[in-house]
């Protein structure tokens, strides 16, 4: 048995209930613009964010990769109480033409009515998305989700003092997203948000990787003949009642 070990140490399993309740404090204290930051396939963290904003009071506006995800999957985000950014791009004039060459950008657009050939498809996102000129026109009825890649967009939203930005993802742990983290944070500073915390990043997350009592509950009911922890920094708490407990050494290949 290979098992992972990320939190093997933790005696409290993650509560996404804890994210939602924690998320929706801050934007309910929020006097400006809410920035949540988390990826766009979470769609376990999408119904999070949702359900905070709402609780809040704000219109939760989402990216339009997340809504083409949903529509793949049989789901339309309209009919869920949210809304899809419709972000500036090409001509920056908001014309249809700048969004009919990214079939995502649109409309919810499922990939069997999509005509390549005549640009054709549904126009959701085009006629009912929200832009950065409503939000920077009341930033406080909006929650947005904002990922690093699309803090550009900060330039048109113009947030006013008193709005936040949450990380609602793991934190940094390598080196390339660790200078990442340096330039979101120049973001942060160069525009005010978050200022009661010192333009840093507000943490809001829960992993879901398997708390050490889930892990070890795990670990008895398969009674391995071998556990072998991998992804983890404390693999001497592994305890394998049913046999051996065969720590890896880098650099080593097993063979099984």
């Amino acid at each position: 048995m290979l098992c992972e070990g990320t939190r093997i140490e933790e005696t409290q399993p993650d509560n996404e209930g804890q994210v939602q309740a924690d998320l929706t404090d801050v934007i309910d204290d929020a006097k400006g613009l809410a920035m949540v930051g988390f990826a766009w396939k979470d769609l376990d963290r999408y119904e999070t964010v949702r359900d905070a904003a709402l609780e809040a009071g704000r219109i939760p506006v989402f990216d339009p990769r997340l809504a083409y995800l949903l529509a793949r999957l049989g789901r339309n985000i309209y009919s869920e109480d949210s809304r899809v950014f419709l972000e500036r791009t090409d001509s920056l004039l908001y014309s249809k033409g700048d969004y009919t060459t990214k079939k995502h950008k649109i409309g919810l657009m499922p990939c069997d009515q999509w005509d390549s050939k005549t640009k054709t498809c549904s126009t959701e996102h085009y006629d009912n998305g929200v832009s950065a000129v409503e939000i920077r026109k009341n930033p406080d009825q909006f929650v947005v989700q904002l990922d690093y890649f699309r803090f550009k967009n900060i330039l048109d939203f113009e947030p006013p003092k008193g709005s936040i930005f949450v990380r609602a993802q793991c934190e940094p742990f390598n080196k390339r997203m660790e200078i990442s983290e340096e330039k979101l944070k120049a973001w942060l500073r160069q525009f005010n948000i978050n200022e009661e915390s010192g333009c840093e990043p507000l943490q809001i997350h829960a992993s879901g990787h398997a708390s050490g009592p889930e892990i070890q509950a795990l670990i008895d009911a398969v009674q391995p003949k071998v556990l072998i922890p991998i992804h983890t920094t404390k693999p001497e708490l592994f305890i394998n009642k049913a046999g051996e407990v065969r720590m890896i050494e880098k650099g080593v290949s097993y063979v099984f």
